[in-house]
């Protein structure tokens, strides 16, 4: 590179990064959360893919594909080891039944709707429930650090737990997606005096996005550990670790049937 050609490259650099210092933070995280709640809304893509879930002592390595009528996941290894025969007859039993039960199925999607619908509601705290800061650029992606807006009221339980986070945003600067959201119980968060429930500070979350197709952006990372007391000083231990990599499309009209045996054929590749 020319010493001429060098220097515009930096002049530009710097441009950008000043550029991106300037976007007011607040406003940066507002747009964030519209586009992200924008592409949940909008997005009709269904993907297969590897998740590789860690709590306690064990990992499990399972095959996720989405469906319409719901996810099926089917469990590979076990600790890093391959199944028995035995563990893989119980799981391609499982699945077999799954699939012929439209109303277990049915259930599981419920479920995971009204868990996706509370995320949301937490998500659109973000832009009013804290304050941002720039804190720098790493290529395209802004850097911006969050504390508890000390003006805003948590409207429930998980909001109250959610606002008492602090942490850092990393967003790309050109998309205004998220990146990466990463946060940490500052203080111990108390429900009724103590009495039903009681979690404590140092608790971390740590979610992260990867765009794995072009204009298409799925979670990557979920780690979460979380300490407390619930009702009756029943322990609460959220320790999860979630890693989802080879994100591969596949079309919407795939029936249960179909999908379980690409599930089938991805576990024996995978061996």
């Amino acid at each position: 590179m020319t010493a001429v050609a060098l220097l515009a490259w930096a002049v530009g650099s710097s441009d950008a990064r000043c550029q991106h210092a300037m976007e007011d933070p607040q406003a940066v995280a507002r747009q964030v959360v519209i586009n992200e709640l924008q592409a949940q809304q909008n997005d009709n893509t269904y993907w297969i893919y590897v998740s590789e879930v860690q709590e306690s002592e064990k990992t499990q390595t399972q095959h996720v594909i989405e469906t319409k009528e719901g996810a099926l996941t089917l469990l590979a290894a076990e600790n890093g080891h391959a199944l028995t025969p035995q563990q893989q007859q119980q799981e391609d039993e499982r699945l077999n039944n799954l699939i012929h039960n439209p109303g277990e199925l049915r259930k599981q999607k419920q479920e995971h709707e009204r868990d996706a619908q509370k995320e949301q509601q937490l998500f659109k705290m973000l832009p009013d429930g804290f304050l941002y800061q720039y804190e720098g650029q790493e290529g395209r992606k802004i850097r911006l650090s969050f504390r508890p807006n000390p003006k805003f009221r948590p409207p429930t339980r998980e909001a109250k737990v959610f606002h008492a986070m602090q942490g850092t945003m990393l967003v790309d600067g050109e998309e205004k997606r998220l990146v990466e959201l990463r946060g940490q119980l500052m203080r111990d968060v108390v429900f009724g005096w103590g009495i039903f429930g009681r979690l404590y500070a140092g608790g971390t979350f740590d979610v992260q996005q990867t765009e794995v197709a072009p204009g298409h952006w799925e979670a990557t990372l979920i780690d979460v550990h979380i300490r407390g007391k619930a009702l009756f000083f029943k322990t609460i231990n959220e320790q999860q670790h979630e890693v989802r990599s080879h994100f591969q499309q596949v079309s919407g009209t795939i029936t249960l049937e179909q999908a379980s045996e690409m599930l089938k054929e991805q576990v024996t590749l995978s061996r």
